[in-house]
Order: C-alpha cells, then sequence, then structure tokens
C-alpha cells in the first residue's frame, strides 16, 4: 500500500511538470455588483449628455486580478434606474438612454450596447425610470486589469434641472477556474 501511495505521488508531481493537475472549477449562475450612485448635475435645457464609467470589476470580484486564475464572464442582466427629486425637475424630456461597454484600446472589439432605453412619452412628472436588459453577452474581452469601461449617453430636449442620480446594478454568470498546480512547484 506504502509503495502504491507513493508511486501515485511521483505520478502527480512528474505530471504537475507537464501541465496543470490539480486545479478548482467553480460555477456561479449569480454574482450581482452594484455601480455606486452616481449622481449628476442638474442639465440647461437641450444639452444631452454622455459620461464615461470606468468601474473596477476586480475589486468587487477579486478573483479576475488573481494568478493562475483563468474565467469566463457573462452578463445576465442589467438594470438601470434614474432618480430625480428637485423642484420642477423630471425626466419627461429625455428620448433616450444609452448604456454601452466600451471596448479596451489595445483591441478592435466592437463597442457593445447593454440597455437601449427610449422614453415613450406616455406619462407627465416622470422622476423615475427604470431600464433593464437581459442579454448573454461574453464581458471577458472588455476587461482590462479587471477594469470595464461603460458609456452613458442621455439625449432628448431636456435633463432633469436639479441633480439626479444612477444606480446601475449588474448580474453576472461566472466559471472560475484555479490551477493549484503552480502552487506545488
Amino acid at each position: 500500500m506504502r509503495a502504491r501511495v507513493l508511486s501515485t505521488a511521483s505520478l502527480l508531481f512528474a505530471l504537475s511538470a507537464c501541465g496543470p493537475v490539480l486545479f478548482a472549477e467553480l460555477e456561479l449562475p449569480s454574482v450581482e455588483v452594484t455601480l455606486p450612485q452616481y449622481s449628476f448635475p442638474g442639465t440647461p435645457p437641450g444639452v444631452p449628455l454622455t459620461k464615461d464609467i470606468s468601474f473596477d470589476l476586480g475589486a468587487s470580484v477579486p478573483v479576475v486580478n488573481e494568478p493562475n486564475v483563468t474565467f469566463d464572464l457573462k452578463l445576465n442582466r442589467m438594470t438601470l434606474v434614474l432618480n430625480t427629486t428637485g423642484p420642477l425637475s423630471s425626466f419627461d424630456q429625455v428620448d433616450r438612454v444609452t448604456i454601452t461597454v466600451l471596448h479596451p484600446a489595445a483591441t478592435s472589439l466592437p463597442d457593445l450596447v447593454l440597455i437601449d432605453y427610449t422614453n415613450p412619452h406616455t406619462a407627465t412628472g416622470v422622476t423615475t425610470i427604470t431600464a433593464t436588459s437581459q442579454t448573454g453577452a461574453d464581458l471577458k474581452p472588455y476587461l482590462e486589469a479587471g477594469k470595464i469601461t461603460v458609456r452613458a449617453d442621455y439625449s432628448g430636449s431636456g435633463l432633469p434641472v436639479s441633480t439626479w442620480t444612477a444606480d446601475v446594478t449588474a448580474d453576472f454568470w461566472m466559471k472560475v477556474k484555479l490551477d493549484y498546480g503552480t502552487y506545488l512547484k
């Protein structure tokens, strides 16, 4: 029995020199991350607003920056909630809101639209807009050093004249593989 254990251990160490032998794989069907609430100052009538926001996904999901880890990352769902509470302030004149993930500078990937909301203009005095998108978009190629950059475009004849906020929540699917073989060397 002792010889069998020793020969098995010897085989494992010999194989580890050829490539990963021991690894852990974990599938996470839902990892929810919320971007910090962004506050926007009131905007003069007729002025569109474009804002690029870099989000450190690695700070929320540290495994994406770990050595000896490979992973897949897909977006299940994204929800955008806009709120305004100021006097005489509403989203009535907002025509369209688009959230687009931008490609890293070193790649030729196309920008990818994640949310595209068109205001139906069926109500007045609207102080909250909620837009949800469901997608299976592969976001791993859009990460750069654990960060992902999105562009928020707001257009219409008028944004709220008082301060307003935007909250974004993203629900991801992840599959993570950790190579323990590299720690045995």
